[in-house]
């Protein structure tokens, strides 16, 4: 700020140590100067000539003289700027007339050979062939759906591994375990002979179907009691599926042990649980075809049920009794073999639902078997050991043989209620 000041200061010095008589002295002349070159400069004004349509005056910088220069084709000189009023420029720029051009020269001197030599005639289009005659394809998938039932794990059907059976699309974010054990939907469908059976007779609808519009007049009655809601029974189609489990119990040093088989074409889940202990988690096994594992529970008494797909059950229940039951598959039969392996001789009894009622005597060490027919390949049998309350085994299910077959005829029926 300092150094501005002075700068200043030394600039208004300088200035007033200027003559001031020569400053005097040199005024009236640049009056003058001024006052003389006025009239030159309107009467310059008035010589110019008038615009005149399609001219505009033209300033010459070296001569310093104005001539009307005219315009070009398309409205000014090259250069040069508008110098019509404002009101006009824009008048002239809001117009929509179009301009003339001056007409393109064509020429096919200078163009490719394809675009530049005459065009050649045209030849007729040629006739399109007849179409082809449709012919019958192949379907894909049966024309005709029917209703069948499949198994439990088939509920975790997915559409992916349907494709990549049917159709052969890779799916690669299927993991390996879900392709294990999951279904492809295949089984819902009857690729061999689709079509071949006719469907099953409808049950008549109409008066459901009138008791059903009278409900918006009827108000129902209040029930005084509890009643269990009834599943209706009925046996529906059921396609063949590939699993063929088994589970069997052993006791050994008090404690119980099973032992779980997977001699089927498709990996399984069994689900275990222990109805003495039921805050604890249920056990849950996944069996690859042509698998078997064994596992213990703590030693005293026990109550295992068994859970696996397609109605597959066993429970096993008791202390140290001595005597166990195992089931296996023979044809269209189940095999039921029961051993004594204590030092007494033992009764079972033992019990076919909706069937016959046996009672076997068991020496110590017997083994004894017997095949019960089973209804389309559905089977429930119960065994009790006379006086060993505690003591119970039930093995339940459906054997596989390969054929179709049809839904638990057992299903159904009220259900069961504890209060």
């Amino acid at each position: 700020y300092a150094a501005r000041m002075s700068r200043r200061i030394k600039r208004t010095q300088s200035r007033s140590d200027r003559p001031t008589d020569r400053r005097k002295s040199e005024r009236p002349k640049a009056e003058a100067a001024r006052s003389k070159g006025a009239p030159a400069k309107r009467e310059a004004a008035k010589r110019a000539p008038v615009e005149r349509d399609g001219e505009r005056p033209r300033r010459d910088r070296f001569a310093g003289e104005r001539e009307a220069a005219p315009r070009g084709e398309f409205g000014r000189g090259k250069g040069e700027r508008s110098r019509a009023p404002r009101a006009e420029r824009e008048d002239r720029r809001d117009s929509f007339e179009p301009r003339e051009r001056p007409p393109a020269k064509r020429s096919g001197a200078g163009k490719p050979p394809r675009f530049g030599a005459e065009r050649a005639e045209r030849k007729p289009p040629v006739a399109a062939p007849p179409p082809k005659k449709a012919e019958p394809e192949t379907p894909l998938l049966p024309t005709k759906v029917q209703t069948v039932v499949v198994t439990a794990d088939e509920n975790n059907m997915r559409v992916d591994r349907f494709l990549e059976a049917r159709f052969g699309v890779t799916e690669p974010n299927i993991a390996p375990w879900r392709r294990a054990v999951c279904g492809d939907l295949t089984t819902c469908f009857d690729f061999k002979t689709p079509n071949a059976k006719p469907f099953a007779p409808l049950p008549p609808t109409a008066e459901a179907a009138k008791r059903a519009n009278a409900l918006s007049r009827t108000k129902p009655p209040t029930p005084t009691t509890v009643v269990a809601p009834v599943q209706a029974k009925g046996a529906r189609p059921s396609r063949a599926l590939p699993y063929a489990l088994s589970v069997d119990a052993d006791v050994r040093d008090g404690a119980a042990r099973l032992t779980l088989a997977n001699t089927g074409q498709q990996a399984a889940v069994l689900h275990v649980y222990d109805r003495l202990r039921l805050d604890a988690v249920p056990r849950r096994y996944t069996l690859a075809p042509g698998a078997s594992l064994e596992d213990a529970w703590p030693a005293g008494a026990y109550d295992l049920w068994v859970l696996g797909p397609n109605g597959f059950h066993r429970r096993f229940a008791g202390t140290s009794e001595g005597v166990e039951i195992t089931a296996r598959a023979d044809g269209d039969a189940l095999l039921v073999s029961a051993v004594n392996n204590g030092q007494e001789p033992r009764a079972l009894i033992v019990e076919v639902l909706d069937g016959e009622r046996l009672n076997v005597a068991l020496a110590p060490g017997e083994t004894r078997s017997k095949a019960f027919p089973t209804r389309q390949g559905w089977y429930d049998i119960t065994a009790r050991l006379d006086g060993a309350p505690a003591w119970l085994r039930r093995v339940s299910g459906r054997l596989e043989t390969g054929k179709d077959s049809i839904s638990d005829p057992w299903m159904g029926g009220p259900a069961v209620l504890k209060v």
